[in-house]
């Protein structure tokens, strides 16, 4: 009897040690991903995708229209990179 109470208690004693593991460490790859706004290559502020009276200014980066700052003083000859 005892051997057979102190089989169960290792078992126990294991399975609840892996169980507080794969609980402690969560997968990364589940994670969801937060994406990154970009920034206006001119004033280096962060640009919205929506229009409002703050972010006036149209700025057209990899084929998409962000808002910049209406007291941004983007030019012509602004460069922009492109996406690969």
């Amino acid at each position: 009897m005892r051997h057979l109470f102190a089989k169960l208690s290792s078992v126990l004693i294991i399975a609840s040690l892996a169980a507080t593991m794969a609980l402690a460490s969560p997968d990364k790859q589940k994670l969801p991903k937060v994406p990154k706004m970009p920034v206006c290559p001119v004033c280096k502020m962060s640009l919205t995708m929506k229009k409002d009276k703050a972010h006036m200014k149209a700025v057209k980066m990899h084929g998409k229209t962000y808002y910049c700052c209406a007291a941004c003083k983007m030019d012509k000859g602004a460069k922009t990179t492109k996406k690969k």
